[in-house]
């Protein structure tokens, strides 16, 4: 019994794989992504800076489409330590990569994409949009009030 109450309490610390769900920022703080948890995970382009056309797209038929709105992550299956077995499309290059993705904490996302193999990939570290949001603004706040 104690050994079954230790495990749970190990775990209960631990971010729950459901809870990737949400709104999160990429490293360059220019787009806003929505994560959906369903049976798999999708990951749509729901804002960015600079709303431009799919005009990097490989086929030709789609570079008119916008890609506010776009699915941008699909068929990520949860695992006991993240989500595996997804592709993602970069619409800066036109590529679509495998990935995977591990919650850090309750507020950071690994997303890990690759060709091929997992060691020749890019790792980047997503944040929940309401703590960057926070960091931002509290950055603001003393460039203001450090401002002449």
């Amino acid at each position: 019994m104690i050994r079954i109450l230790s495990i749970l309490l190990l775990f209960a610390g631990s971010p729950s794989l459901a809870d990737i769900g949400g709104e999160w920022i990429p490293p360059s703080g220019d787009a806003v992504l929505s994560i959906e948890v369903g049976e798999t995970v999708d990951i749509y382009l729901q804002a960015t800076l600079d709303p431009r056309l799919d005009e990097h797209n490989p086929r030709p038929s789609l570079r008119q489409r916008p890609l506010i709105g776009l699915k941008i992550g699909s068929g990520f299956q949860r695992r006991a330590d993240g989500w595996h077995g997804g592709r993602v499309y970069d619409p800066a290059g036109g590529r679509t990569y495998s990935a995977v993705l591990k919650q850090l904490d309750a507020d950071r996302l690994e997303v890990r994409g690759y060709l091929g193999i997992r060691l020749m990939g890019r790792t980047q570290i997503w944040t929940r949009r309401e703590v960057w949001h926070r960091r931002v603004n509290a950055m603001l706040g003393e460039v203001c009030h450090h401002a002449p």
